[in-house]
């Protein structure tokens, strides 16, 4: 999986809308597929209305999307893990 950064515009009533959006694809069809279902998901437009720009691929640590940031995590980090009081015996004395 690799980070993408889709540039486009589609129309938002009577407005042409810029967007910019980064986001984890497999290929550049993939991002494609993934900003076209988003963008009509989100905004009711239609896949034939949303002009693609360009979609460049982009390294990891130069975007600020959650998704991005998430997905290129380190994975050797272990996840935290709920701790029991010291000793229960302690607190009756």
């Amino acid at each position: 999986m690799q980070a993408y950064r889709v540039v486009g515009r589609f129309p938002n009533g009577r407005v042409i809308q810029p967007f910019t959006s980064d986001i984890v694809a497999e290929d550049e069809d993939d991002a494609r597929h993934r900003v076209l279902s988003s963008m009509g998901s989100r905004h009711r437009v239609s896949r034939r209305f949303i002009e693609i720009e360009s979609i460049s691929e982009i390294d990891a640590s130069d975007s600020a999307a959650a998704a991005v940031i998430a997905h290129f995590r380190a994975k050797d980090i272990p996840p935290p893990v709920a701790t029991a009081p010291d000793d229960a015996s302690s607190e009756e004395e």
